[in-house]
């Protein structure tokens, strides 16, 4: 009986080797810059068409390879990196396993040409789909140039899978900038479709923060470094102020390799303890130096995932370090030893107040109203009126000590704490009210509505004066059959998200132009991204003209009714988006993009209104489209009725 397991061609073992190293154009590119910088390159360049599905070249000044090297180099496993067991376990290169080349030319068109410094003439190498068509000696410069061209062209299934060109880019731009970032001593260019995008020179680690992010990110880091026998860590962490709510400008590199490791990740925040809004994310490019003995990088193709043997402590270490640095570049918080013992002000976990209560990091009497920009006479909708007390800081007494940077607590002798009228308002522990709150089973049935006309309560409904709001987060009212309570975050997602969909969808939105117009630093995806989203964008009331460089624009208009307190982070999101490029592309795009503007204007949960506010919430959430649900489906609203009330309060006397 014959065998019926037989070895599976080269070319069918390439092609499924394809599918885990060859994932999109940036994992090519990533692949290339490594063997461009293991080769002992000083200068490399990157040439883009079409975001990498036509074109990636990668040209270097490296050492360059012979003719027998330069066609072995294409045979699976086939490397220079390592020689035995022993060397996988000391690792100092990028590139070890010798299958990206193979793989690379089983999916792709490939052209190679490369030239060492002591021959005369280079060697040419074209191969397609894994076949070599071509070799024979050619003029070449000292280096290698290799040409990828048309990738993934015998798999139609995996080109078709490629994302839109703006985000197959933009992946193909961070992972030059993590090549970039983790050889600063090195020159990198990259350029697309003939236009430079970057062109960074040989220099220090600030200097490349620096040419990729801008002086003002560059300046809002500090540096952090600790070396112990097992791990060392040099490089630079943000300062709270440049925090985001995206995870962007997080960077690790271990032994000069970019990695992702959400352990360490949590090291990092938690060295922030109590510094940083809640959903913030702090910026920080680390490299971390560790016998490559006591970590596995081979745990994925990809290498951006790595395994050590010891994380508690890597993790310990890496945490005290964050915190070190920002103590001593005094952006954590210092303990005042001045202060008198026996003095202090604790809340209910212990921790020191200022006489204010604010915590230790935060500004006293600081505004803590959200500023969602509720502005008189900018237009009938929610984001442009303004009522009683909005706007006004949450902090009062922020004179009294908060400024002389003395935590002295003031001794008064005539001080009795028995006295209600001459009580110190201090910290006051109201857990006992946990006990009070009233928790409704959760209601299957439909909400009742009825009574609740279109235009907002039912008639006979309380004055204004009649509302009230509910820890700054809820409206509540009367109805004839009990009480409305209404999410005021949720509603006024919801009608800004209708207004901004209806404006983008007749294209009738006004623009107010800017009185002082901010130039807007886009990278090449964005740019990209701005040339298809702009007659949307212009229909929401965004207007801008072409910057001094091809990749800037000045922002000389913005919508006119729908407050953006940062509107460059916002043109920022909705250009780094994904949009669907089939189907109803258009209406996709508009919702997407009312989506984000929406959420970026709203107010938030602790937002005072006046009596007049709520009543005016109420009547525009009633008129729109589905007041019940926000656009992700989050209840706005419900209603507890007097049954209700009753049950829970067992019924008449």
């Amino acid at each position: 009986m014959s065998a019926i397991i037989e070895r599976l061609p080269e070319a069918l073992a390439n092609q499924i080797a394809a599918g885990e190293v060859v994932q999109r154009p940036a994992s090519v590119l990533k692949e290339l810059i490594e063997n461009s910088i293991d080769a002992g390159a000083t200068e490399i360049q990157v040439h883009l068409r079409d975001s990498g599905k036509t074109l990636i070249q990668v040209i270097d000044n490296g050492q360059g390879m012979g003719p027998e090297d330069a066609r072995l180099c294409f045979e699976r496993h086939a490397t220079s990196k390592i020689r035995s067991l022993d060397d996988l376990f000391a690792l100092r290169s990028y590139g070890f396993r010798g299958e990206a080349l193979a793989a690379t030319a089983a999916v792709a068109q490939v052209e190679l040409r490369t030239r060492r410094s002591a021959d005369e003439l280079g060697t040419l190498v074209r191969i397609e789909g894994g076949q070599i068509r071509q070799q024979e000696p050619a003029p070449s410069s000292v280096g290698t140039s290799i040409q990828v061209k048309n990738l993934f062209f015998n798999v139609p299934a995996r080109r078709n899978f490629l994302k839109s060109d703006e985000t197959e880019l933009r992946n193909l731009i961070d992972t030059f900038q993590h090549m970039a970032l983790a050889r600063p001593d090195l020159q990198f260019r990259l350029s697309h479709q003939g236009t430079d995008l970057y062109l960074t020179r040989p220099g220090n680690l600030k200097q490349r923060i620096t040419s990729f992010f801008g002086e003002s990110m560059a300046n809002g880091m500090v540096p952090v470094e600790e070396t112990t026998p097992i791990l060392s860590i040099s490089g630079f962490i943000g300062k709270p102020n440049i925090a985001r709510k995206s995870r962007g400008h997080q960077y690790f590199f271990l032994n000069g390799r970019y990695i992702r490791h959400p352990y360490l990740h949590h090291a990092v925040a938690t060295g922030y303890h109590e510094l940083l809004p809640e959903g913030s994310q702090p910026a920080y490019l680390i490299f971390l130096t560790v016998d490559p003995k006591r970590v596995d990088v081979n745990v994925h193709p990809a290498k951006t995932e790595v395994k050590f043997d010891d994380e508690k402590t890597h993790y310990a270490i890496l945490m005290s370090a964050v915190r070190r640095a920002l103590n001593q570049y005094q952006v954590a918080p210092a303990l005042d030893f001045s202060m008198e013992p026996g003095l202090s002000w604790a809340s209910g976990g212990g921790e020191h107040m200022h006489p204010s209560g604010a915590r230790p990091g935060s500004v006293a009497g600081s505004n803590n109203s959200l500023g969602s920009g509720l502005t008189p006479g900018a237009g009938p909708g929610m984001g442009s009126w303004a009522g009683p007390g909005a706007g006004t800081g949450a902090g009062t007494g922020a004179g009294t000590g908060a400024g002389n940077g003395n935590l002295r607590s003031p001794f008064n002798p005539a001080y009795n704490p028995f006295d209600a009228d001459r009580r110190s308002p201090g910290p006051v522990d109201d857990s006992w009210r946990k006990l009070m709150e009233v928790k409704l089973p959760p209601q299957n049935q439909e909400q009742d509505f009825s009574d609740i006309g279109k235009n907002g309560w039912a008639e006979g409904a309380p004055s204004e004066a009649g509302l009230f709001q509910l820890h700054q987060r809820y409206i509540v009212g009367t109805l004839r059959s009990g009480l409305l309570v209404v999410d005021q975050e949720a509603a006024h997602y919801r009608i800004l998200f209708d207004r901004c969909r209806a404006r983008l969808t007749t294209g009738t939105g006004a623009s107010q132009q800017c009185i002082f117009p901010t130039t807007l630093q886009l990278r090449a995806d964005e740019a990209l991204a701005l040339g298809r989203l702009e007659p949307i964008l212009r229909s929401a009331g965004f207007d801008w003209t072409a910057g001094d460089n091809p990749l800037d624009i000045r922002i000389t208009g913005l919508p006119a009714d729908i407050d953006l307190p940062e509107p460059e982070l916002l043109l920022h999101d909705m250009l780094r988006d994904e949009y669907p490029s089939t189907g109803d592309a258009l209406a996709s795009i508009r919702e997407q993009l009312s989506r984000v503007m929406a959420k970026k204007s709203h107010i938030r949960a602790g937002k005072t209104l006046s009596p007049s506010q709520m009543r005016q919430l109420v009547d525009e959430l009633f008129a729109c489209e589905n007041p019940y649900y926000s656009p992700e489906g989050r209840p706005v609203l419900l209603t507890i009725t007097i049954p209700e009330i009753m049950q829970r309060l067992g019924g008449p006397v």
